[in-house]
């Protein structure tokens, strides 16, 4: 997107940079329709009457950036909450074929309700992008996380995060959707270092079994690769 690049092709110095970003949130905000996506699902999340209001934020810092587009940092100017705004690029989306798999992601995060899942608040779109304000976490990656403090072998922080991603899969079963990319990669720390599970692009409603391969090789469970038709069993593998 020209309009956006260009706001950051000649920054020097961070004061550069953090108005770049301010001038950026004000084309987010100037192009954003009024009202979110329509929903299908008669199953809301828990507090969605009390969705954050992306007019009422203001941009706080970048989190992240490629060639998906960018993530804000945002803040509610009232009651200080932050949120994350993951800002996808349309034109990226359709080129890389991911379009169904945003979608999906938008639709199987909806019916989420678990503090152990990463959780989002709202979706929106203008020509050139679609938004989804999520729950911030600003812990880092478990694997990360374990490769730079060598908790490696650490029979007490696997038993904890291990309960953790098993709540976690536990609601998404319960709600009939089997995740099917299960790795350190795909969970996050917040701030107070709990888990909370994230990437849901490949999550699927099942009844019954599927038969797509996907996911991350070094993980797939043995039914997947059989190709015989996997289901809830694939996660706990």
């Amino acid at each position: 997107d020209p309009e956006m690049r260009k706001l950051t092709t000649h920054c020097t110095n961070l004061q550069e940079v953090q108005k770049a970003l301010k001038s950026a949130w004000h084309i987010v905000q100037s192009r954003l329709r009024t009202r979110s996506f329509a929903t299908t699902s008669k199953d809301q999340p828990l507090g969605l009457e009390m969705k954050p209001d992306l007019k009422a934020c203001e941009v706080a810092g970048a989190l992240g950036e490629g060639s998906f587009g960018l993530v804000l940092l945002l803040r509610d100017k009232v009651t200080k909450k932050e949120y994350a705004l993951k800002c996808l690029t349309k034109a990226h989306l359709k080129k890389e074929n991911q379009e169904t798999m945003v979608q999906n992601e938008r639709n199987v995060m909806t019916i989420m309700d678990s503090i152990f899942i990463v959780r989002l608040y709202r979706a929106y779109e203008d020509t050139n992008f679609l938004y989804l304000m999520l729950e911030v976490v600003m812990g880092g990656e478990l694997f990360d996380v374990f490769s730079d403090n060598d908790f490696w072998g650490r029979i007490d922080l696997a038993r904890f995060y291990v309960a953790s991603v098993s709540i976690g899969l536990a609601h998404m079963h319960g709600k009939k959707v089997i995740w099917r990319d299960l790795k350190l990669e795909n969970c996050l720390l917040d701030s107070q270092g709990y888990l909370k599970l994230t990437d849901m692009g490949i999550a699927k409603h099942v009844v019954g079994k599927t038969y797509t391969v996907c996911g991350t090789v070094d993980y797939f469970a043995p039914e997947t690769l059989k190709q015989v038709g996997h289901n809830r069993g694939a996660d706990w593998w």
